[in-house]
């Protein structure tokens, strides 16, 4: 009686351990897919950002140019005053 009664014991320890287990691993799968799918959304942010500031770059340098294009003109006008 006493082989009986723990191995029915272990036998229902191991299925709950085996349940446990199926749960653990369900719940890391979903884990794993929104850590995916964050991981996409935060690739498509850094380019957003790396576009933006390619292009802020490149306003800044058209701006640093006509600032250039004004001043010399006006250096050479106010230096002949």
């Amino acid at each position: 009686m006493t082989t009986q009664d723990e191995v029915g014991s272990l036998a229902l320890a191991l299925n709950q351990l085996i349940q446990w287990v199926g749960e653990y691993t369900d719940e890391l799968e979903r884990s794993r897919e929104r850590v995916s799918e964050r991981t996409q959304e935060l690739k498509q942010a850094l380019r957003s950002l790396k576009e933006t500031q390619s292009q802020l770059i490149q306003t800044e340098k058209m701006v640093a140019g006509i600032a250039h294009e004004i001043n010399n003109p006006v250096s050479f006008i106010y230096g002949n005053i």
